[in-house]
């Protein structure tokens, strides 16, 4: 279970992405509107680089 958790919340993190920008000011913005810290963000993607 918390496997589809993680894999949901990867995906959704993708997503906003895709949407803000993967750039420094993306991921800020996505941290941001998901209430989570840049820092966070980043352990988040940490080896997820071409699984999602």
């Amino acid at each position: 279970m918390a496997g589809l958790v993680q894999e949901a919340e990867i995906k959704i993190i993708f997503t906003a992405l895709k949407i803000e920008g993967n750039t420094l000011e993306g991921k800020k913005k996505v941290a941001e509107q998901l209430g989570i810290s840049l820092a966070t963000l980043y352990n988040k993607l940490k080896g997820q680089r071409g699984k999602v």
